[in-house]
């Protein structure tokens, strides 16, 4: 091969770069800063974002916070909801106690139905709250 004009596009080849030739995946975004690295890693071309974040037990996601990249519990989760002294239960239904400091969602977990909420069967009273103690 014989070339007449030497010159960076008759005798280089562009290596590839974050910023060309590389695809962050699911749940990282690009690293600006290093669109001219070479390294060709995950590593070097993504950030990872809250999506990559695993909140533990107690903790749910910030599904507002997904694509943040500033990765820490603080901000990419939040406290799950606790059945406690400020959860409401609806009329007919109480809390229940031994899921008082427990992490739920529900109404279902979190409250128990009372005897207001029973029908008793034919044969069977109703029993009053200060009968039968």
């Amino acid at each position: 091969m014989s070339l007449t004009t030497a010159s960076m596009d008759a005798c280089c080849k562009k290596l590839p770069t974050c910023g060309n030739s590389f695809s962050c995946p699911s749940g990282y975004v690009e690293y600006h800063s290093h669109f001219q690295a070479t390294a060709m890693s995950v590593e070097e071309c993504c950030r990872p974002t809250c999506a990559t974040f695993d909140c533990h037990h107690g903790y749910i996601e910030r599904y507002s916070e997904l694509d943040s990249t500033v990765v820490s519990r603080d901000t990419c989760c939040r406290r799950e909801p606790a059945c406690g002294s400020s959860f409401t239960c609806p009329e007919g239904y109480a809390l229940f106690h031994s899921h008082f400091a427990a992490v739920h969602l529900t109404q279902e977990e979190c409250c128990r139905p009372t005897c207001a909420t029973f029908q008793c069967q034919h044969g069977y009273l109703e029993r009053q709250s200060d009968q039968w103690d």
